[in-house]
């Protein structure tokens, strides 16, 4: 989790720590059961919550970050899609 004095190093480690939680969470399942199982709906809003959080601070601390991405408003995670039209979760990255 985000703490404040955290290192770039720690701040990217806790980024993918918990983008693996959700991989680990929700692989193999389908969106139906990711739907019926509210328990594991908290943990990964938890999950992209503490990512986000993560991301923040990273980029409060580099304030090149921005600036060095290029569209920083459309930019979105790779790492997973979610196929609501096949009903599965799917892993890209």
């Amino acid at each position: 989790m985000d703490k404040p004095g955290r290192s770039l190093e720690e701040l990217l480690s806790d980024i993918v720590a918990w983008g693996d939680r959700i991989q680990r969470f929700t692989w193999g399942k389908t969106v139906e059961e990711f739907l019926a199982d509210e328990v594991l709906q908290l943990a990964v809003a938890k999950c992209i919550e503490t990512v986000g959080e993560a991301s923040g601070a990273y980029c409060d601390c580099t304030p090149d970050t921005r600036s060095s991405i290029r569209s920083w408003n459309s930019w979105k995670p790779t790492g997973c899609a979610i196929g609501f039209l096949t009903g599965t979760i799917q892993w890209t990255g």
